[in-house]
């Protein structure tokens, strides 16, 4: 079953998608917060799919991930209207996509959600900070640009 969203195509999903995760904070997080905790990146858009047939599918494992990290605890910090608009918007596309089917033996779509589970850790092992919180943003953000870019 091929997933596609009824009244947006995946480019204006991404668009939007990334509209409201700016919309939460800087542009960039605060080049302070990576060298706090120590890490440069964590390269989650390496992790995407070459192949056509396999960018629907990991679009799907994005949004899902993407979604379940942003119903994670405290970031007080970010305009609580930005963020309920986004978590509305992740909402509706997991409905949408719920019942498409994802192939687990895609090697590359194992990889992506083992990089999105990374940093759901991050996240805890942060106490989700402020600084987790901008860092965690801005990684999701490099991802969902990267697939505006290959789609």
């Amino acid at each position: 079953m091929e997933c596609k969203f009824a009244s947006m195509s995946d480019q204006q999903l991404l668009k939007t998608t990334i509209g409201l995760l700016h919309k939460l904070g800087h542009r960039k997080p605060y080049m302070k917060c990576y060298r706090e905790v120590g890490i440069t990146s964590f390269d989650l858009s390496s992790s995407l799919p070459e192949k056509a047939q396999e960018m629907q599918p990991a679009l799907k494992i994005a949004f899902n991930h993407t979604f379940e990290i942003f119903k994670k605890k405290s970031h007080g910090h970010w305009n609580s209207t930005a963020l309920n608009d986004l978590m509305t918007f992740l909402h509706m596309q997991n409905k949408t996509y719920e019942n498409s089917k994802v192939s687990s033996e895609l090697e590359t779509l194992e990889t992506l959600v083992k990089n999105f589970k990374k940093l759901d850790q991050f996240l805890t092992e942060q106490n989700f900070s402020k600084c987790a919180w901008e860092i965690v943003r801005n990684e999701i953000l490099g991802v969902m640009d990267t697939f505006r870019k290959k789609l």
